[in-house]
Protein backbone atom coordinates (compact mmCIF):
# COMPACT_ATOMS: atom_id res chain seq x y z
CA UNK A 1 0.00 0.00 0.00
CA UNK A 2 1.39 3.42 -0.93
CA UNK A 3 0.71 6.74 0.81
CA UNK A 4 -2.19 7.83 -1.42
CA UNK A 5 -3.91 4.46 -1.05
CA UNK A 6 -3.55 4.67 2.73
CA UNK A 7 -4.89 8.22 2.73
CA UNK A 8 -7.88 7.30 0.56
CA UNK A 9 -8.72 4.37 2.83
CA UNK A 10 -8.63 6.34 6.07
CA UNK A 11 -10.57 9.28 4.64
CA UNK A 12 -13.27 6.93 3.43
CA UNK A 13 -14.40 6.04 6.98
CA UNK A 14 -16.81 8.82 7.97
CA UNK A 15 -17.63 9.17 11.67
CA UNK A 16 -21.18 10.41 10.95
CA UNK A 17 -22.26 6.92 9.97
CA UNK A 18 -21.12 5.49 13.32
CA UNK A 19 -22.56 5.70 16.80
CA UNK A 20 -20.59 7.83 19.29
CA UNK A 21 -18.48 6.10 21.89
CA UNK A 22 -15.04 4.73 22.70
CA UNK A 23 -15.66 1.02 22.09
CA UNK A 24 -14.19 0.99 18.57
CA UNK A 25 -11.05 2.89 19.63
CA UNK A 26 -10.54 0.66 22.65
CA UNK A 27 -10.96 -2.48 20.56
CA UNK A 28 -8.50 -1.28 17.93
CA UNK A 29 -5.96 -0.23 20.57
CA UNK A 30 -6.24 -3.66 22.18
CA UNK A 31 -5.73 -5.33 18.80
CA UNK A 32 -2.58 -3.21 18.38
CA UNK A 33 -1.19 -4.22 21.77
CA UNK A 34 -2.45 -1.21 23.74
CA UNK A 35 0.27 1.29 22.74
CA UNK A 36 -1.38 3.97 24.87
CA UNK A 37 -0.30 2.16 28.03
CA UNK A 38 2.83 3.65 29.56
CA UNK A 39 2.78 6.88 27.57
CA UNK A 40 2.95 10.10 29.61
CA UNK A 41 0.17 12.19 28.09
CA UNK A 42 -1.07 15.78 28.24
CA UNK A 43 -4.69 15.67 27.09
CA UNK A 44 -6.10 18.94 25.71
CA UNK A 45 -9.74 19.80 24.97
CA UNK A 46 -11.59 23.07 24.37
CA UNK A 47 -13.53 25.07 21.80
CA UNK A 48 -10.86 27.62 20.97
CA UNK A 49 -7.13 27.71 21.67
CA UNK A 50 -6.51 24.01 22.19
CA UNK A 51 -4.24 23.72 19.15
CA UNK A 52 -2.19 26.75 20.16
CA UNK A 53 -1.83 25.49 23.73
CA UNK A 54 -0.86 22.04 22.43
CA UNK A 55 1.82 23.58 20.20
CA UNK A 56 3.18 25.68 23.09
CA UNK A 57 3.30 22.72 25.48
CA UNK A 58 5.01 20.56 22.86
CA UNK A 59 7.61 23.25 22.13
CA UNK A 60 8.42 23.76 25.82
CA UNK A 61 8.74 20.01 26.45
CA UNK A 62 11.11 19.66 23.50
CA UNK A 63 13.27 22.50 24.86
CA UNK A 64 13.34 20.63 28.18
CA UNK A 65 14.86 17.64 26.35
CA UNK A 66 11.80 15.38 26.16
CA UNK A 67 11.16 13.46 22.95
CA UNK A 68 7.64 14.72 22.30
CA UNK A 69 4.76 13.43 20.22
CA UNK A 70 2.10 15.91 19.11
CA UNK A 71 -1.35 14.91 17.84
CA UNK A 72 -3.63 17.67 16.49
CA UNK A 73 -6.44 18.21 14.01
CA UNK A 74 -7.49 19.24 11.48
CA UNK A 75 -4.55 19.65 9.13
CA UNK A 76 -4.08 22.83 7.10
CA UNK A 77 -1.95 21.77 4.13
CA UNK A 78 -0.84 18.14 4.58
CA UNK A 79 -2.65 15.34 6.37
CA UNK A 80 0.58 14.27 8.09
CA UNK A 81 0.66 17.56 10.05
CA UNK A 82 -1.68 15.89 12.52
CA UNK A 83 0.97 13.45 13.78
CA UNK A 84 4.42 14.81 14.68
CA UNK A 85 7.44 13.92 16.79
CA UNK A 86 9.74 16.77 17.81
CA UNK A 87 8.24 19.01 15.16
CA UNK A 88 8.62 16.55 12.28
CA UNK A 89 5.55 15.13 10.52
CA UNK A 90 5.16 11.38 10.27
CA UNK A 91 6.86 10.38 6.97
CA UNK A 92 4.63 9.29 4.10
CA UNK A 93 6.21 5.82 3.94
CA UNK A 94 5.78 5.27 7.69
CA UNK A 95 2.15 6.40 7.53
CA UNK A 96 1.49 4.04 4.62
CA UNK A 97 3.26 1.11 6.30
CA UNK A 98 1.43 1.53 9.60
CA UNK A 99 -1.91 1.79 7.81
CA UNK A 100 -1.31 -1.08 5.40
CA UNK A 101 0.46 -3.51 7.73
CA UNK A 102 -1.00 -2.72 11.16
CA UNK A 103 -4.19 -0.64 11.19
CA UNK A 104 -6.21 -1.83 8.19
CA UNK A 105 -5.78 -5.61 8.82
CA UNK A 106 -7.20 -5.10 12.32
CA UNK A 107 -9.99 -2.73 11.24
CA UNK A 108 -11.13 -5.21 8.60
CA UNK A 109 -11.69 -7.79 11.36
CA UNK A 110 -13.84 -5.46 13.49
CA UNK A 111 -17.61 -6.03 13.43
CA UNK A 112 -18.04 -2.25 13.86
CA UNK A 113 -15.06 -0.77 11.93
CA UNK A 114 -13.19 2.22 13.32
CA UNK A 115 -13.75 5.68 11.80
CA UNK A 116 -11.11 7.94 10.24
CA UNK A 117 -10.33 9.83 13.44
CA UNK A 118 -10.31 6.65 15.51
CA UNK A 119 -7.85 4.99 13.15
CA UNK A 120 -5.60 8.04 13.10
CA UNK A 121 -5.64 8.30 16.90
CA UNK A 122 -4.56 4.68 17.22
CA UNK A 123 -1.92 5.08 14.51
CA UNK A 124 -0.47 8.12 16.30
CA UNK A 125 -0.31 6.37 19.67
CA UNK A 126 1.29 3.32 18.06
CA UNK A 127 3.96 5.45 16.37
CA UNK A 128 4.64 7.50 19.50
CA UNK A 129 5.10 4.33 21.54
CA UNK A 130 7.40 2.65 19.03
CA UNK A 131 9.51 5.78 18.64
CA UNK A 132 10.01 6.01 22.40
CA UNK A 133 8.27 9.33 23.00
CA UNK A 134 8.82 10.54 26.56
CA UNK A 135 5.90 12.96 26.39
CA UNK A 136 2.76 13.05 24.24
CA UNK A 137 0.54 16.08 23.71
CA UNK A 138 -2.85 14.82 22.59
CA UNK A 139 -5.50 17.23 21.29
CA UNK A 140 -9.11 16.08 21.16
CA UNK A 141 -10.87 16.19 17.83
CA UNK A 142 -14.31 17.25 19.05
CA UNK A 143 -15.75 17.32 22.55
CA UNK A 144 -14.01 15.20 25.14
CA UNK A 145 -15.96 12.46 26.86
CA UNK A 146 -16.66 10.42 23.72
CA UNK A 147 -13.73 11.69 21.66
CA UNK A 148 -11.47 8.92 20.40
CA UNK A 149 -8.48 10.37 22.27
CA UNK A 150 -10.30 9.76 25.57
CA UNK A 151 -9.58 6.01 25.32
CA UNK A 152 -6.23 6.75 27.00
CA UNK A 153 -5.59 5.99 30.68
CA UNK A 154 -5.27 8.81 33.21
CA UNK A 155 -3.19 11.64 31.68
CA UNK A 156 -0.53 13.59 33.53
CA UNK A 157 -2.57 16.76 33.00
CA UNK A 158 -5.99 17.35 31.47
CA UNK A 159 -6.15 20.82 29.92
CA UNK A 160 -9.40 22.56 28.97
CA UNK A 161 -9.00 25.75 26.96
CA UNK A 162 -11.59 28.43 26.16
CA UNK A 163 -15.12 27.04 25.88
CA UNK A 164 -17.69 28.45 23.47
CA UNK A 165 -20.67 27.52 21.33
CA UNK A 166 -19.51 25.20 18.55
CA UNK A 167 -20.49 21.71 17.35
CA UNK A 168 -23.78 22.17 19.23
CA UNK A 169 -25.48 19.34 17.32
CA UNK A 170 -23.00 16.85 18.75
CA UNK A 171 -22.03 18.45 22.08
CA UNK A 172 -25.13 20.26 23.33
CA UNK A 173 -26.89 23.58 22.98
CA UNK A 174 -25.66 25.33 26.12
CA UNK A 175 -22.28 26.27 27.55
CA UNK A 176 -22.97 23.97 30.50
CA UNK A 177 -23.66 20.96 28.26
CA UNK A 178 -20.55 21.62 26.16
CA UNK A 179 -18.44 22.05 29.31
CA UNK A 180 -19.76 18.77 30.68
CA UNK A 181 -18.66 17.00 27.50
CA UNK A 182 -15.21 18.62 27.58
CA UNK A 183 -14.88 17.67 31.25
CA UNK A 184 -15.09 14.03 30.20
CA UNK A 185 -11.29 14.02 29.73
CA UNK A 186 -10.83 14.57 33.48
CA UNK A 187 -9.90 11.27 35.12
CA UNK A 188 -9.60 10.36 38.78
CA UNK A 189 -6.54 11.92 40.41
CA UNK A 190 -5.13 13.79 37.41
CA UNK A 191 -4.10 17.45 37.39
CA UNK A 192 -6.42 19.82 35.53
CA UNK A 193 -5.68 23.23 34.03
CA UNK A 194 -8.72 25.24 32.95
CA UNK A 195 -8.75 28.43 30.88
CA UNK A 196 -11.58 29.73 33.04
CA UNK A 197 -13.08 32.05 30.42
CA UNK A 198 -16.73 31.38 31.29
CA UNK A 199 -18.18 31.17 34.84
CA UNK A 200 -20.91 28.78 33.67
CA UNK A 201 -18.33 26.34 32.33
CA UNK A 202 -16.10 26.84 35.37
CA UNK A 203 -18.88 25.72 37.71
CA UNK A 204 -19.44 22.51 35.76
CA UNK A 205 -15.75 21.65 35.55
CA UNK A 206 -15.05 22.51 39.18
CA UNK A 207 -17.82 20.11 40.20
CA UNK A 208 -16.36 17.31 38.05
CA UNK A 209 -12.89 17.92 39.54
CA UNK A 210 -14.33 17.60 43.06
CA UNK A 211 -16.08 14.35 42.15
CA UNK A 212 -12.93 12.87 40.60
CA UNK A 213 -10.51 14.30 43.15
CA UNK A 214 -8.60 16.10 40.43
CA UNK A 215 -6.39 19.06 41.33
CA UNK A 216 -7.72 22.12 39.44
CA UNK A 217 -5.71 25.21 38.43
CA UNK A 218 -7.10 28.31 36.70
CA UNK A 219 -4.52 30.88 35.53
CA UNK A 220 -4.31 34.13 37.47
CA UNK A 221 -4.93 36.54 34.62
CA UNK A 222 -4.56 39.53 36.94
CA UNK A 223 -0.80 38.91 36.64
CA UNK A 224 -0.90 38.78 32.81
CA UNK A 225 0.33 41.98 31.18
CA UNK A 226 0.87 42.58 27.48
CA UNK A 227 3.55 44.99 26.31
CA UNK A 228 5.25 45.40 22.94
CA UNK A 229 3.59 43.84 19.89
CA UNK A 230 4.49 43.84 16.20
CA UNK A 231 3.87 41.69 13.16
CA UNK A 232 6.89 39.60 14.25
CA UNK A 233 5.39 38.61 17.61
CA UNK A 234 4.55 39.95 21.05
CA UNK A 235 6.00 40.37 24.53
CA UNK A 236 4.09 39.76 27.74
CA UNK A 237 4.61 38.85 31.38
CA UNK A 238 2.83 36.30 33.56
CA UNK A 239 3.40 35.85 37.27
CA UNK A 240 7.20 35.87 37.78
CA UNK A 241 7.87 35.19 34.09
CA UNK A 242 8.82 38.66 32.85
CA UNK A 243 9.29 39.72 29.22
CA UNK A 244 8.25 36.48 27.56
CA UNK A 245 8.11 36.46 23.75
CA UNK A 246 5.89 34.46 21.41
CA UNK A 247 6.04 34.71 17.62
CA UNK A 248 2.25 34.21 17.46
CA UNK A 249 0.23 37.36 16.79
CA UNK A 250 -3.30 36.76 18.04
CA UNK A 251 -4.39 39.04 20.88
CA UNK A 252 -5.59 35.87 22.63
CA UNK A 253 -2.21 34.08 22.51
CA UNK A 254 -0.77 35.45 25.80
CA UNK A 255 -3.81 33.97 27.56
CA UNK A 256 -3.18 30.65 25.83
CA UNK A 257 0.45 30.93 26.92
CA UNK A 258 -0.65 31.39 30.54
CA UNK A 259 -2.59 28.11 30.25
CA UNK A 260 0.52 26.41 28.82
CA UNK A 261 2.70 27.80 31.63
CA UNK A 262 0.29 26.52 34.28
CA UNK A 263 0.34 23.13 32.54
CA UNK A 264 4.14 23.06 32.79
CA UNK A 265 3.95 24.04 36.46
CA UNK A 266 1.52 21.15 37.04
CA UNK A 267 3.97 18.78 35.36
CA UNK A 268 6.80 20.13 37.49
CA UNK A 269 4.77 19.38 40.62
CA UNK A 270 4.45 15.83 39.31
CA UNK A 271 8.21 15.48 39.09
CA UNK A 272 8.92 16.50 35.50
CA UNK A 273 12.24 18.27 34.95
CA UNK A 274 11.29 21.71 33.66
CA UNK A 275 12.67 25.17 34.37
CA UNK A 276 11.96 28.78 33.51
CA UNK A 277 14.43 28.84 30.63
CA UNK A 278 12.65 25.88 29.02
CA UNK A 279 9.41 27.87 29.16
CA UNK A 280 11.05 30.97 27.68
CA UNK A 281 12.81 29.06 24.91
CA UNK A 282 9.77 26.94 24.11
CA UNK A 283 7.40 29.89 23.79
CA UNK A 284 9.92 31.80 21.66
CA UNK A 285 10.27 28.82 19.30
CA UNK A 286 6.59 27.83 19.03
CA UNK A 287 5.13 27.38 15.56
CA UNK A 288 1.38 27.15 15.01
CA UNK A 289 0.28 27.97 11.45
CA UNK A 290 -3.02 29.53 10.48
CA UNK A 291 -3.77 31.43 13.70
CA UNK A 292 -3.39 35.16 13.01
CA UNK A 293 -0.35 34.23 10.94
CA UNK A 294 1.49 36.73 8.75
CA UNK A 295 2.00 35.23 5.28
CA UNK A 296 3.08 38.29 3.31
CA UNK A 297 4.15 41.89 3.94
CA UNK A 298 3.35 43.46 0.53
CA UNK A 299 0.46 43.62 1.03
CA UNK A 300 0.21 42.58 4.66
CA UNK A 301 -1.72 39.31 4.44
CA UNK A 302 -2.79 37.56 7.65
CA UNK A 303 -4.71 34.30 7.97
CA UNK A 304 -6.71 33.25 11.02
CA UNK A 305 -8.70 30.03 11.20
CA UNK A 306 -11.45 31.58 13.34
CA UNK A 307 -14.53 29.45 12.67
CA UNK A 308 -17.06 30.38 15.37
CA UNK A 309 -18.30 33.65 16.95
CA UNK A 310 -15.88 33.41 19.87
CA UNK A 311 -12.95 32.88 17.48
CA UNK A 312 -14.06 35.78 15.28
CA UNK A 313 -14.30 38.04 18.34
CA UNK A 314 -10.70 37.17 19.19
CA UNK A 315 -9.64 37.91 15.61
CA UNK A 316 -11.39 41.29 15.76
CA UNK A 317 -9.51 42.09 18.97
CA UNK A 318 -6.27 41.32 17.12
CA UNK A 319 -7.28 43.57 14.24
CA UNK A 320 -7.92 46.45 16.63
CA UNK A 321 -4.59 45.85 18.34
CA UNK A 322 -2.39 45.60 15.25
CA UNK A 323 -4.29 47.88 12.86
CA UNK A 324 -6.06 50.44 15.07
CA UNK A 325 -6.27 53.11 12.37
CA UNK A 326 -7.17 50.88 9.40
CA UNK A 327 -10.09 48.93 8.04
CA UNK A 328 -8.66 45.75 6.54
CA UNK A 329 -9.89 43.90 3.50
CA UNK A 330 -11.65 40.85 4.91
CA UNK A 331 -11.34 37.69 2.82
CA UNK A 332 -13.90 35.28 4.22
CA UNK A 333 -15.12 31.72 3.62
CA UNK A 334 -17.32 29.82 6.08
CA UNK A 335 -18.70 26.32 6.52
CA UNK A 336 -22.50 26.26 6.17
CA UNK A 337 -22.94 24.23 9.37
CA UNK A 338 -21.33 26.93 11.53
CA UNK A 339 -23.06 29.81 13.33
CA UNK A 340 -22.73 32.03 10.27
CA UNK A 341 -25.02 34.82 11.54
CA UNK A 342 -23.22 34.91 14.89
CA UNK A 343 -19.87 35.18 13.12
CA UNK A 344 -21.13 37.99 10.86
CA UNK A 345 -22.45 39.91 13.85
CA UNK A 346 -18.96 39.92 15.39
CA UNK A 347 -17.60 41.51 12.19
CA UNK A 348 -19.94 44.51 12.24
CA UNK A 349 -17.98 47.75 11.82
CA UNK A 350 -14.64 46.01 11.30
CA UNK A 351 -14.37 46.62 7.54
CA UNK A 352 -16.11 48.22 4.59
CA UNK A 353 -14.76 45.59 2.19
CA UNK A 354 -15.56 41.87 2.34
CA UNK A 355 -14.40 39.42 -0.34
CA UNK A 356 -16.37 36.16 -0.11
CA UNK A 357 -15.13 32.78 -1.34
CA UNK A 358 -16.26 29.16 -1.21
CA UNK A 359 -13.63 27.01 0.59
CA UNK A 360 -12.86 23.67 -1.05
CA UNK A 361 -15.14 21.52 1.09
CA UNK A 362 -18.63 20.06 0.53
CA UNK A 363 -19.81 21.74 3.74
CA UNK A 364 -18.81 25.24 2.55
CA UNK A 365 -21.38 28.03 2.33
CA UNK A 366 -21.42 29.27 -1.29
CA UNK A 367 -19.69 32.63 -1.67
CA UNK A 368 -22.78 34.27 -3.22
CA UNK A 369 -24.94 33.25 -0.24
CA UNK A 370 -22.35 34.54 2.22
CA UNK A 371 -22.11 37.86 0.35
CA UNK A 372 -25.90 38.17 0.42
CA UNK A 373 -25.96 37.58 4.19
CA UNK A 374 -23.31 40.26 4.73
CA UNK A 375 -25.19 42.71 2.49
CA UNK A 376 -28.41 42.10 4.43
CA UNK A 377 -26.51 43.29 7.51
CA UNK A 378 -25.51 46.47 5.67
CA UNK A 379 -21.94 45.35 4.94
CA UNK A 380 -20.20 45.81 1.59
CA UNK A 381 -19.43 42.38 0.13
CA UNK A 382 -18.63 40.77 -3.20
CA UNK A 383 -18.37 37.10 -4.18
CA UNK A 384 -15.53 35.54 -6.17
CA UNK A 385 -15.68 32.45 -8.37
CA UNK A 386 -12.72 30.69 -6.73
CA UNK A 387 -10.57 30.99 -3.62
CA UNK A 388 -7.62 31.91 -5.85
CA UNK A 389 -9.65 34.70 -7.45
CA UNK A 390 -10.63 35.93 -3.99
CA UNK A 391 -7.03 36.06 -2.81
CA UNK A 392 -6.01 37.97 -5.94
CA UNK A 393 -8.91 40.42 -5.62
CA UNK A 394 -8.21 41.04 -1.92
CA UNK A 395 -4.52 41.67 -2.62
CA UNK A 396 -5.36 44.00 -5.51
CA UNK A 397 -7.57 46.17 -3.30
CA UNK A 398 -5.12 46.06 -0.40
CA UNK A 399 -2.18 47.20 -2.54
CA UNK A 400 -4.11 50.01 -4.22
CA UNK A 401 -5.60 51.33 -0.97
CA UNK A 402 -2.70 50.52 1.41
CA UNK A 403 -4.71 48.18 3.62
CA UNK A 404 -3.95 44.81 5.22
CA UNK A 405 -5.82 41.64 4.25
CA UNK A 406 -7.28 39.40 6.95
CA UNK A 407 -8.38 35.96 5.69
CA UNK A 408 -10.66 34.11 8.11
CA UNK A 409 -13.60 31.80 8.64
CA UNK A 410 -12.30 28.34 7.71
CA UNK A 411 -9.07 26.38 7.95
CA UNK A 412 -9.71 25.23 4.38
CA UNK A 413 -9.38 28.85 3.27
CA UNK A 414 -6.30 29.22 5.47
CA UNK A 415 -4.73 26.18 3.84
CA UNK A 416 -5.35 27.54 0.34
CA UNK A 417 -3.80 30.88 1.30
CA UNK A 418 -0.74 29.24 2.88
CA UNK A 419 -0.24 27.16 -0.26
CA UNK A 420 -0.49 30.31 -2.39
CA UNK A 421 2.12 32.25 -0.41
CA UNK A 422 4.35 29.53 1.05
CA UNK A 423 4.01 26.68 -1.44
Amino acid sequence: MDYNEALNYIRGKNWKSSAPGLDRTRELLERLGNPEQGLRILHIAGTNGKGSVAAMCSSILRKAGYKTGLYTSPSIQRYNERVQIDGEMIPDNVFAALMGEEIIPQVEQMSDPATEFEMLTCLALLWFKRQGCEAVVLETGMGGEYDSTNAIPCPEVAVITAIGMDHMEQLGGTIEEIARTKAGIIKHGCDVVLNGNDPRANEVIERVCEQRRANLTIPDYSTLTKSEASLKGQYFSYKHYNDLFIPLLGDYQPQNAAVAIETMLALKRRGWKLNEQNVRDGLRAVVWPGRFELLCEQPVFIVDGAHNPQGIAATVAGIHRYFPQQQPVILIGIMADKDVDGMIDKLQGVSDCFICVTPDNPRALPAAELAAKLQMKGMSAQACETVSDGISRACEIALSEQRPVIALGSLYLVGAARTRFKG
